[in-house]
């Protein structure tokens, strides 16, 4: 059985016209995301300026570990201990009130 020639060219048509119809729909997609994704970037462009002059007009009290100073220590430390016992009491409340449902449950 022999295939006519007209049927391989159609064949042929209908394969490079699907080829061409994809390709059509993958661009369309492809620029919608790169322009979707310049748009983010021109956003994040501003956002990042209005940080920079946030960040610009803040004091900085940042000190570097290795050049600071004995008093920089003390205060850091007292922060953490601050710290600290705010934490503490948070779980405690956490812990009795936990411990109260149980005892609502099973008492």
């Amino acid at each position: 059985m022999t295939v006519a020639w007209w049927a391989w060219l159609l064949l042929w048509l209908v394969l490079v016209a699907g080829t061409v119809v994809g390709g059509y729909f993958l661009a369309r997609s492809l620029w919608d995301k790169a322009m979707a994704l310049f748009d983010e970037l021109g956003r994040l462009q501003a956002l990042s300026q209005r940080l920079e002059v946030v960040v610009e007009a803040a004091p900085s009290t940042w000190v570097h570990p290795l050049v600071a100073t004995a008093a920089d220590h003390d205060r850091w430390r007292a922060g953490i201990a601050q710290r600290q016992a705010q934490r503490q009491v948070r779980r405690t409340a956490r812990h009795e009130a936990a411990f109260r449902r149980w005892i609502r449950w099973w008492g």
